[in-house]
C-alpha cells in the first residue's frame, strides 16, 4: 500500500511536468499530435504493476528462505 501511494504521488507531480515540456516541444513542429490523458494513466498503472510484482516476487523469495540461515549469516 505505501509503495502504490507514493507512485501516485511521484505520478501527480510528473504529471503536470510532462505534460508542459512536452506540449512546448510538440507545438515546435509544423504537424503536431495531440496529448491524450489516457496515456499517462497507462503509463500510471503500468509502472504500478510493474512495482507491485517486484515487492511480490521479493516478499515471495523472503517468505521462501529458511530463517536460520538468515541469522546465520547475521
Amino acid at each position: 500500500k505505501e509503495i502504490v501511494v507514493l507512485i501516485i504521488i511521484s505520478n501527480l507531480i510528473a504529471w503536470p511536468v510532462a505534460w508542459y515540456l512536452m506540449d512546448l516541444w510538440l507545438n515546435s513542429f509544423a504537424y503536431h499530435v495531440t496529448m491524450d490523458p489516457v496515456l499517462y494513466l497507462l503509463a500510471s498503472v503500468g509502472t504500478i504493476l510493474i512495482a507491485l510484482a517486484t515487492v511480490s516476487s521479493q516478499t515471495i523469495r523472503a517468505a521462501q528462505t529458511n530463517p536460520s540461515n538468515t541469522l546465520r549469516n547475521e
